[in-house]
């Protein structure tokens, strides 16, 4: 199977750094790298960039397969790809009544605030390395 990689998702600052959803590379991917997947003909992939994630084996360069919400609501831990105004980020998602917090790999808060205003714009399912492990 493959999946489109359709651009880059910052792993550090939230920022975004997209192609505007065209699939500008595409990876192979085994049944089992997706087998989290509600959706998993809707997955696709995002390049990351920044070491942010690196605690959690996502590095620079590696591909995280993604799918979209359909509603889902992210629990506390969720890795998910977010959108705060115009940036969107990979994050770990925490929240507290109506706060957000937005931590990287290491369980540091790099965003905290209201929820409104914040989307979801996808969860994790899988990752590829850019390097075999």
């Amino acid at each position: 199977m493959t999946v489109p990689v359709i651009g880059l998702i910052p792993a550090d600052s939230v920022r975004w750094t997209s192609k505007a959803g065209v699939a500008i590379d595409e990876v192979h991917v085994l049944e089992e790298d997706i087998k989290r997947a509600e959706f998993p003909k809707e997955v696709y992939g995002l390049q990351v960039t920044g070491d942010c994630m690196r605690s959690l084996r996502i590095q620079h360069g590696d591909i995280v397969i993604v799918e979209p919400p359909h509603g889902r609501i992210p629990r506390n831990g969720d890795l998910v790809v977010v959108r705060v105004g115009d940036e969107v980020s990979l994050k770990r998602w925490s929240m507290f009544g109506d706060t957000v917090e937005l931590r990287d790999g290491d369980g540091n808060i790099v965003w905290r605030g209201p929820s409104e205003g914040l989307e979801v714009v996808a969860f994790y399912v899988g990752w590829k390395p850019a390097q075999p492990v």
